[in-house]
Parts: structure tokens; sequence; C-alpha cells
């Protein structure tokens, strides 16, 4: 059986590594849920019918969720300053109240956790490009009075420990709250070392960001098995108008088969029409248009099942201008993505917060098939709402 091994030890070995140490005189992991989530989507308008389409879930390091109000209030600002050179209003850029939200839903984890002197840890790269965001966060926290401590996982696995009660020790701080901001790419457990460091976090009383469960959800596999028919009954029975909204937000989502299968023989045919994903997070990733053959021709038939293929979701491009690194405003043909916020919050018994937590917008050139901002494809965009 050919595995992927990154999510093997995610799904398996540590879930296996938990189960081993329940004869521990401590609970191996805190039943509370923290879940700081986006939805990433797309509008297709192939056709007449415009509709949102689901592109991924993101469970881990959701990103943009400070730089999204700072660029709306940006964009707000030059309306109402330059209001003849553009094209909206001040308030036609639709406010985005992220940046509050965030912080505001790991406050209330931290206080779940009921220790006052605990403080709250974000892992971290060692060499981290995006620490501008994390500061804002840690700035709103710290006007709740609650500290943060920023560690690697190596980090952890030098200076951590569990004491007795399975509470999460760096150093002298209590840890409440654990906030992943890497962790979501094999070349980020550089050694052993690291995933010890991930399995002392799981086992602890630390409510984590996402847990591991979690992390997983945003499985591109678990997106595919959700699309299929009955599924979202299973979990929305006898509510069949819900269903039907979801299931009106997903585009088609297939597991590759065998090489005479009825998918395998579309995406020969018009490989301009899908995009084949592994079960990988960070952008850079994928594949489109003639790459997908050329990806399929050289995997064993195997490891087609690491995959999954969605249909292409095809928006129409819009005129926009980027400024890139102080140079003059470039027009280009562009397509965004919206991105929209869940917070989410659960004692293990009932569900303390579940609430939209604000939007976020990427806009990248028609000529980049990815859409990662950190990976430098895109750019950090606003709502403009106008009538059509």
């Amino acid at each position: 059986m050919v595995k992927d091994t990154f999510f093997f030890v995610l799904m398996i070995r540590l879930p296996f590594s938990l189960e081993n140490h329940q004869n521990h005189s401590f609970s191996i992991s805190q039943k509370a849920r923290l879940g700081l989530f986006r939805h990433d989507y797309m509008l297709h308008e192939a056709t007449d019918n415009k509709i949102l389409q689901l592109v991924e879930l993101n469970t881990i390091s959701c990103s943009l969720s400070v730089l999204s109000p700072t660029v709306a209030r940006l964009h707000r600002f030059l309306a109402f300053k330059y209001p003849s050179k553009y094209p909206y209003s001040y308030e036609q850029v639709l406010d985005t109240e992220s940046d509050r939200e965030t912080p505001r839903t790991m406050y209330e984890a931290w206080k779940l956790y009921n220790r006052p002197n605990s403080v709250i840890l974000f892992i971290v790269l060692a060499n981290e490009r995006n620490i501008s965001e994390h500061k804002d966060i840690e700035y709103a926290l710290a006007e709740r009075k609650v500290r943060v401590i920023r560690k690697t996982f190596t980090q952890v696995h030098e200076e951590g420990k569990l004491a007795s009660d399975g509470a999460l020790l760096i150093g002298d701080h209590e840890i409440a709250v654990v906030y992943f901001r890497t962790g979501y790419m094999p070349d980020q457990y550089a050694s052993q070392k690291e995933w010890d460091a991930r399995l002392m976090i799981e086992r602890s009383l630390a409510i984590k960001t996402p847990s591991v469960d979690y992390q997983l959800i945003g499985l591109k596999k678990i997106q595919q098995v959700l699309s299929l028919p009955g599924t979202l009954e299973r979990f929305l029975p006898d509510e069949p108008e819900k269903v039907q909204r979801l299931r009106s937000s997903f585009t088609g989502n297939y597991e590759l088969g065998q090489e005479d299968s009825d998918i395998l023989k579309e995406i020969r045919k018009r490989p301009q029409d899908f995009v084949m994903k592994p079960q990988r997070e960070g952008g850079g990733n994928n594949f489109y248009g003639e790459e997908i053959i050329k990806q399929l021709d050289k995997i064993k038939p195997e490891e087609r099942k690491i995959y999954v293929v969605m249909d292409k979701i095809v928006p129409k491009p819009r005129s926009t201008y980027f400024h890139h690194n102080d140079e003059i405003s470039i027009q280009e043909e562009t397509i965004s993505e919206v991105g929209t916020f869940a917070n989410f919050l659960s004692d293990g018994e009932k569900i303390l917060i579940n609430q939209y937590g604000g939007y976020a917008v990427k806009t990248k050139s028609i000529k980049n098939s990815e859409g990662g901002v950190l990976a430098g494809f895109a750019a950090v965009d606003s709502l403009c709402l106008v009538d059509e």
C-alpha cells in the first residue's frame, strides 16, 4: 500500500502514540477544541449562473487575518482622500473584523483554560517572514493582559516538558493555548525532535489551534469525501435545504481511479479543466493543465490515491492595478479568491463560539495558477460592493 508519509504520521502514528499514553496519570489530551479556520472561495463564471465555489478549507496557520483589515483600511483611506482618482467610495469598501475576532477567540480559549498565570505559545519557523502579522495578534492579546511567547518545534523539544497533571511547561511558563503558525509541511519537521515536540504538545492539557484531528480536517481528501452523495446528509440529517446550499458551493472533487476510469479519460482529454492536488498546504504544490498529464505519467498507478482532482473554477478576469516594491503601478488582468474566517471554540461538551470572523481577499495575475501571498503568487486585496 502506497501512503503519504507525512500525513501517515499525522493520521496514524501521532494518534497511536497518544493512545499508548492512556495509562499515564494525567489526561493525554485537552477535550476543548479551538479552530481558527479560513474557507477560500472563487466565483465560478464560466456559465451565466455565477456561483461561489470552495477552493479549500484551511485549518492550520490561517494567515491574512491581520493584513486584510489593514489593506481594507488603506483602500478606504485612498477612496476618501482621492475621490476623483478612485472608481469606488469609502462606503463601498467592505470592512473586515478579522484582526479583532482572531485574538478575541484566542483570548476566550485562554480564559477557558482558567489558569491566570498561563501564557499563549506561538509555534513559529526559525526564520519567520510573516512576523508582523503575528505581532499584531500579540499586541491585541497584550491589551487583554495575556502574554505570548514564541518558540520553534526544536525549542519546544529542548525547553519543554509535561507536568504531572499534563500541563505543558516551557521554561517557567505554563501554556494555555498553542497557536501553530507552522507544522503543515514535511520540511517543517526536519528531524525526530520536531515530531517529538508535536507529540508532547498534543499530549498536553494546552488548547491547540489546531489539534492534530482538526488539522486533518483540512486534507484535500476530506473535501473530496464531503462531496460524495450522502456524506453531508450524515452530518445534517433532516436539513435538506442546508445540505443543498453547502453542496452548491462544491466543485467536482474526484478520486483518481484506474487508467480506464471515466475521470482519468476525461483528464487526459481536457486537462485544462482540472486541478490535481496532493495532501499539502502552503502553496506551490498543485498541478495544472499539461502538468497533470506529466505527473500522471510520472507516478505509479498505486500512487494516484495520494492525489485529489478538482474541476477547475473559472472566474472572470478583471483589470487591477498592482504596486510592486515601490515601482510604478502595473495594470494586469487578474482573478481573486475570497476567504471567510470561521472561529470555533468548544469545551468538549458544548459549543462556546461558532461564528464568522471576517474576510480576506487574494488577487493574482491570470498568468499565475497558484494563489499564495507569502509564496509570492498573489497580493492582499479587499472587497468593494457594487451593483451589477
